[in-house]
């Protein structure tokens, strides 16, 4: 019985030890036909043009091998455009192919491993986003063909890869996304996805991203899934940069981000956000302007026809009076005929909102002292609408806004100033619209500070 393991164990070893041999010595062959045989490298090429759909400049080729399964390992490549221009480039692509595939004459590969790719992004004004290189005439999307040839491998892997997302309107310098290792493996028709991310410096300290989609790619109303995002170190909001004041910066402490969302008929059915930091401050230079601590906010929106529905089910943080808590919703809709705006709160704490309202660029002058309003808020309820210029008006005309609100303050007030009045202690409920209101008071001892007159 010895004697008979130990056979089995030599024959064994010996299959390894021959295989191994076989793919080093497949490997050289590999080698020498590139560079001894005329033309043998330009079929290759072409073969790699035909799995890529592209056009292909290859620096260098190699014949490699994982668990006994070809790979042709190809430095320096470039995807062209007709015009024989780069579309993409990577300082490495590995193309693995299953022997299975290959007996039965199919040489597309199975796998596919990209290093050092650098994508380029622009987003314009309404959010729309578009890859650089690719506005043929397919508008930038890709064929039928394109995405069944994508969708037919089991696995993508992106390694030490960077998108530069150039977005004029909420941030005045290009972000860089870096990829260190995304993972998107087939089974059948269903795709995971496991990626780490490093996000802008000024965003977050890493990020991870994870999706799991089923159905048909072809058919996008077939697509039902998940996903979630998570921002570990969160340090700031790039898209803050050109709607906060001259200077002004977020300064946050031990701060998280997590989302996550549901994926049905292949639109996003809903999305969850969590966020906690143990401190949010507004600073400019050396001076802090607005500061919060231990946030706590838990939001989850819903997509409706041409409307977000958002619900803020927490709302937690410890300001100026101690810990506050609140519940809102919020609803905006953008359609042919104009937008609207629906919001509501049961409770705000004016005291640690309006310092931050403060900080909105181009405030007009009657908000100079926005920062200075004390005291709550109360079932807060605002409607806005704006509706659409008529055919035909001229540039710079519009209809006239709509608006109502309804709030019950309590304790409210404006801090004095050495050289600025103030008052406190106003309860009452506030009605207003387009065409003016009233504030109805409740019976409480108001207080007026002047500190210029006495």
């Amino acid at each position: 019985m010895e004697r008979k393991s130990r056979r089995w164990w030599t024959w064994g070893l010996s299959t390894v030890a021959a295989l191994v041999v076989l793919a080093a010595t497949l490997s050289l062959v590999f080698r020498l036909a590139i560079d001894a045989v005329p033309g043998y490298r330009d079929k290759l090429q072409n073969l790699v043009a035909q799995a890529a759909g592209h056009p292909t400049r290859i620096g260098s080729m190699a014949l490699t091998w994982e668990h006994l399964q070809p790979s042709l390992d190809l430095r320096d490549v470039a995807l062209l455009d007709a015009q024989g221009k780069p579309l993409l480039q990577a300082t490495r692509l590995r193309l693995g192919f299953s022997l299975q595939r290959l007996s039965g004459g199919d040489w597309m590969p199975g796998t596919i491993e990209v290093y050092g790719l650098q994508l380029e992004a622009d987003v314009d004004y309404m959010g729309h986003w578009s890859m650089r290189g690719f506005n043929g005439g397919s508008g930038g999307k890709l064929t039928d063909a394109e995405i069944q040839r994508i969708a037919s491998l089991d696995r993508v892997r992106l390694r030490d890869c960077r998108l530069l997302v150039h977005d004029p309107q909420f941030s005045r310098q290009t972000l860089s996304i870096g990829m260190a290792d995304a993972d998107v493996r087939r089974a059948g028709q269903r795709y995971t996805l496991a990626a780490r991310l490093l996000p802008p410096p000024e965003l977050a300290a890493a990020a991870n991203a994870s999706a799991t989609v089923q159905g048909d790619p072809l058919k996008p109303e077939t697509w039902q899934g998940s996903w979630k995002l998570s921002l570990d170190n969160v340090e700031g909001w790039p898209w803050l940069a050109g709607t906060l004041g001259q200077g002004v910066r977020l300064a946050l402490q031990q701060a998280q981000l997590d989302f996550a969302g549901r994926i049905e008929a292949g639109r996003i059915a809903e999305v969850d956000a969590q966020a906690g930091a143990a401190v949010v401050a507004a600073v400019r230079g050396k001076e802090t302007l607005a500061q919060v601590s231990q946030l706590q906010l838990d939001v989850a929106a819903w997509p409706e026809p041409d409307a977000w529905r958002t619900e803020i089910r927490k709302l937690a943080v410890n300001g100026a009076r101690g810990l506050s808590s609140a519940q809102g919703h919020f609803r905006f809709a953008s359609t042919a005929q104009g937008v609207t705006l629906d919001a509501g709160a049961d409770g705000l704490r004016l005291d640690d909102l309006a310092p931050w309202l403060a900080l909105w660029r181009d405030l007009p002058a009657g908000a100079a002292r926005l920062r200075d309003v004390r005291g709550d808020v109360h079932d807060l309820a605002l409607h806005y609408e704006q509706a659409a210029p008529a055919a035909g008006a001229a540039a710079g005309t519009a209809p006239a806004a709509h608006y109502s609100l309804h709030a019950r303050l309590a304790g409210a007030g404006l801090a004095a100033q050495p050289t600025q009045p103030g008052f406190s202690g106003l309860d009452g409920v506030v009605e207003a619209d387009q065409d003016g209101g009233h504030l109805q008071l409740h019976q409480a001892a108001m207080q007026v500070q002047l500190p210029d007159a006495f």
